[in-house]
């Protein structure tokens, strides 16, 4: 497209953002979804494993960052982009995408593996062992693993949570991406 061609301003309603926000929301979900099943076939999602573990949690944040970016991308090579809009569109991506991920997880430790979050404090609590933590502390961050993990199983109440996160994340990819940093 020319530099000096002027782009459409198209609405934020039913014509607008929706469509493209829940087409690339539900291929996140399922990018998301089946980031976590290859991670948790490879075993790299366990805190035993900390080079595995740290690959997987910066793993995730990309992905992450790459489903709320792509859709902005394809956006503004039709459509003029401002904050508001980049705001928008990456906000409902994520809110369906990670939404998603959590049915899925709360499915996933419900249903197919109700052995995975006894599995992972136990991984946690092996790998402080193996520190020179003293073992107050050990109990304290295995307390901590615990609660998490008896919240995990939870789905609504993890509801908020993602709304939260898919805003700061939303805002954050936004003003990058209208600042010109995420279009290349």
């Amino acid at each position: 497209m020319d530099k000096n061609e002027h782009k459409e301003e198209l609405p934020i309603g039913e014509k607008g953002i929706w469509p493209i926000a829940k087409q690339y929301g539900i291929i996140g979900g399922f990018i998301l979804i089946l980031y976590f099943l290859i991670c948790n076939l490879l075993q790299i999602n366990y805190p035993i494993n900390p080079i595995g573990f740290v690959f997987y949690s910066i793993g995730s944040l990309f992905v992450r960052v790459g489903i709320l970016v792509y859709p902005l991308r394809l956006d503004a090579a039709k459509y003029e982009m401002n904050l508001q809009r980049a705001f928008f569109l990456s906000f409902i991506v994520g809110l369906i995408a990670f939404t998603m991920e959590l049915a899925f997880d709360t499915f996933f430790v419900n249903v197919v593996d109700p052995e995975f979050l006894k599995n992972y404090v136990r991984s946690a609590e092996e790998l402080y062992k193996r520190t020179e933590m003293e073992p107050k502390a050990i109990e304290a961050n295995v307390k901590l693993i615990k609660e998490f993990a008896a919240s995990r199983r939870q789905f609504f109440s993890h509801i908020l949570g993602i709304a939260m996160q898919s805003a700061f994340m939303a805002f954050m990819v936004s003003l990058a991406f209208v600042r010109g940093g995420l279009r290349k």
